[in-house]
């Protein structure tokens, strides 16, 4: 999968993949899906915690017990990094993980999993997939499907479904929705 240019790192988490529940099996999802969603997995240390690079995120796994977790790298295009900026320190987080003074560029040795659409909201991040039948709604509605990974492959997929999901009607909630590249790092 190639990546788009323009791309720039947000940050690296240490989150356990997301088991799709029985109650939102959906024939498009795989059973397990890599997430950035505060809401769908829970992060470790704690929600908070972000890390800048590859190598302190290492490091850290090293010293903890739980066992089945990933390091992921997310990132934004620059289009939109300045919105996420702005909307994320207005809702007064320590979350925050884009640095607002220095872009960093996506690795070019991070191999992309595929796009997930985040929404930036008050306690973190969260995903459309938080929805039952968002991978339905896509396909259906877009022509999107999902990688093997739950991931949107194309990110001009993934900017389609970052707008179809801001308007009246998409059933997500009316906050504000961003294609964010997601890579095991």
């Amino acid at each position: 999968m190639s990546v788009e240019g323009g791309l720039l790192l947000v940050g690296y988490r240490v989150v356990p993949p997301w088991a799709v529940p029985e109650s939102m099996a959906d024939p498009l999802l795989p059973l397990q899906i890599p997430t950035m969603s505060d809401h769908l997995v829970d992060p470790v240390p704690d929600d908070d915690t972000w890390f800048s690079s590859a190598e302190t995120t290492r490091v850290f796994t090293r010293s903890t017990v739980t066992t089945r977790l990933q390091v992921l790298a997310m990132g934004v295009h620059e289009r939109d990094a300045e919105d996420v900026i702005k909307r994320r320190l207005t809702l007064d987080t320590d979350q925050l993980c884009l640095n607002e003074h220095v872009r960093m560029p996506w690795p070019a040795r991070l191999p992309l999993l595929g796009y997930e659409l985040i929404g930036i909201e008050a306690c973190g991040f969260h995903s459309w997939l938080c929805y039952q039948g968002t991978p339905s709604w896509a396909h259906r509605m877009l022509g999107i499907r999902l990688n093997s990974h739950g991931l949107v492959d194309k990110p001009a997929d993934a900017r389609r479904l970052s707008e179809a999901a801001e308007e009246p009607g998409s059933g997500l909630p009316p906050i504000p929705w961003v294609a964010a590249a997601i890579a095991l790092a």
